[in-house]
């Protein structure tokens, strides 16, 4: 079998750290994957350091009608059997391409969810029969697929997974370096937190310096921000007019966020827009108590059984704030709560995602358990 990931922006999000993750798992058994890619960045770059084979194509919207060529052929060169497609535009270009070499399966991944307009939603109907089947990352995605026009015995769920700390493997030396500067500086007395986040403003930073200047300013507190996007200089620009310097700290992305989790003390997730976010699911493998919005999944891995977070509305600062303090403020519950999330990460490894995968391109959904059953 010989799998090609389609992603147009190779950079250094979740849904990038999902393909790379799964690519290198499925490499280890021998499984030959090709990284085809729009945009330059840290995943085209990672893929390349781990020997996946990477093929810059064009991806943008004015390459509707090119691009599907250049796909059908690559697969035919690479005699490739599934494409892998990430988001909506990658799998279109990947069913067109279904039309110049018809030999692969394609499979989508949905990374986000939301409604789409009237034209996607004729889309994908009309390119239904091509499809061989789309995930959703968590199981209330796949409700929010068939409402978008994918036909229900396409659509499938399988959870997101991560590198457990067993798996984990800090890629060198400069890598470790590149990282340990945050959590070193982690002080005894100051209570640490962390997000892990594209700057984007579905991702609630914004929300997240309202709710920090809610906090008891005589309490030690820092939460340091790693992750990139557009609105760094922004969220940069808020942190200085605002004094909250010293209290939020901007890491940018790093290559191995394990370090910064492993000093931290509870992790935060502020978004209003999400799917299962793979920084959440990497905070449960560090053992980080979580505080959370009501996005996609988010509730259900902090609230279900074994609860190890709390959830609150999104965009509300207040009791965002209001529940940062509860963690700091009752080390018991703080340490139950870790306790709980290392017990839970264990359902989301990147070896179980692996195997739900695997059974997904050769038999489609119904090869598959759903996603929620236990390491084999």
């Amino acid at each position: 079998m010989k799998i090609l990931f389609l992603i147009n922006k190779a950079g250094g999000g979740g849904s990038e750290r999902f393909v790379l993750d799964l690519a290198e798992e499925l490499k280890s058994r021998g499984i030959e994957c090709v990284l085809a890619y729009g945009l330059e960045g840290q995943l085209a770059d990672r893929a390349r350091a781990a020997g996946i084979k990477t093929v810059k194509l064009g991806l943008k919207r004015r390459d509707f009608f090119s691009a599907s060529g250049r796909i059908a052929e690559l697969c035919r060169s690479e005699a490739i059997d599934v494409i892998h497609a990430q988001f909506p535009r990658e799998n279109l270009y990947a069913l067109r391409s279904l039309k110049y070499y018809g030999r692969p399966k394609v499979v989508w991944t949905c990374h986000w969810y939301q409604a789409q307009g009237i034209k996607w939603r004729l889309i994908n109907k009309a390119y239904a029969e091509k499809l061989f089947a789309a995930a959703a990352v968590y199981e209330g995605g796949m409700q929010i697929l068939k409402e978008n026009g994918i036909p229900a015995d396409k659509v499938c769920f399988i959870n997101n997974g991560v590198k457990l700390p067993e798996d984990a493997k800090l890629s060198d030396a400069a890598g470790a370096a590149e990282t340990a500067g945050a959590a070193e500086a982690a002080e005894p007395d100051v209570f640490e937190c962390c997000v892990l986040s594209r700057y984007s403003p579905e991702k609630g930073l914004d929300m997240l310096l309202d709710s920090i200047k809610l906090l008891d300013p005589d309490k030690p507190f820092r939460c340091t921000v790693c992750g990139d996007g557009g609105l760094y200089g922004h969220i940069g620009d808020r942190i200085k007019a605002e004094g909250l310097e010293g209290r939020v700290v901007q890491a940018g992305y790093l290559t191995d966020a394990f370090p910064v989790l492993q000093g931290s003390q509870l992790f935060l997730s502020p978004s209003y827009k999400e799917g299962l976010s793979l920084g959440l699911l990497e905070a449960l493998a560090a053992g980080l108590p979580c505080v959370v919005t009501d996005a996609g999944a988010s509730r259900s891995v902090a609230e279900d059984d074994p609860r190890c977070g709390i959830c609150v509305r999104p965009g509300d600062a207040k009791a965002f704030a209001a529940a940062i303090d509860r963690y700091m403020n009752d080390k018991d519950l703080r340490l139950a709560h870790s306790k709980a999330a290392r017990e839970k990460a264990q359902k989301y490894s990147v070896r179980r995602m692996a195997d739900e995968y695997i059974r997904l391109y050769e038999y489609g959904p119904g090869g598959i358990s759903g996603g929620q059953h236990e390491d084999r």
